[in-house]
């Protein structure tokens, strides 16, 4: 039913960066609420053409009706490759298109969708992304389509956002998701406050 979240973006020298998300949400219909973390590492070469990082999720489930399940944590080595990159306009007034290929070097996100995982899932071993961004005068955008694979598995969805720039510290937004493997889908959609700390 609602999230709160910290995003920290750090670009340190030698092109590494780090983003990191500690967030925590809360559903009444299922009778839950978590704390977790998101971690991004990146080294960029080649003039951003090429990216390998490591990737962590990690968090910890109140549940009333599972107190078994109670955690997880998914770890994954990956390489991004800029396969396409095509950017017109300004910074203010732009629209950027990337196409990146992802290869998972180790563990991902598992393919199918369920609602309790034992960490014997299949998970992903490649990641292709159409990441398309857009900026117009306050308004900003993501959509990003994307297709997951592993052996006999696959899954695709798209993911996006549009938000609104009230001030230079403060935005609305709405985002959303849908994705689907050979027999789940789910579909998100949110609608947020965010606070701009530069």
């Amino acid at each position: 039913d609602g999230e709160l979240g910290l995003l920290t973006k750090v670009d340190l020298p030698l092109n590494l960066h780090v983003e990191a998300y500690p967030y925590a949400w809360y559903s009444a219909a299922n009778k839950v609420s978590r704390l977790g973390l998101r971690a991004d590492f990146r080294y960029d070469i080649f003039d951003d053409l090429l990216a390998v990082g490591y990737a962590h999720h990690s968090w910890h489930n109140a549940d009333v009706e599972s107190p078994r399940t109670s955690g997880r944590s998914q770890d994954s080595l990956f390489l991004d490759v800029e396969a396409l990159k095509i950017s017109l306009g300004e910074k203010t007034d732009s629209l950027e298109l990337h196409l990146i290929p992802r290869y998972y070097l180790h563990n991902s996100e598992p393919i199918q969708i369920l609602d309790f995982y034992d960490g014997t899932e299949t998970f992903a071993r490649g990641q292709l992304d159409l990441k398309v961004l857009a900026n117009y005068w306050h308004f900003y955008g993501r959509i990003q389509p994307y297709w997951q694979i592993a052996a006999g598995d696959s899954r695709y969805g798209i993911s996006g956002e549009v938000g609104y720039k009230i001030t230079r510290f403060l935005a609305i937004f709405v985002d959303g998701g849908y994705y689907q493997t050979d027999s789940h889908h789910r579909v998100e959609a949110a609608f947020g406050i965010r606070i701009i700390f530069h």
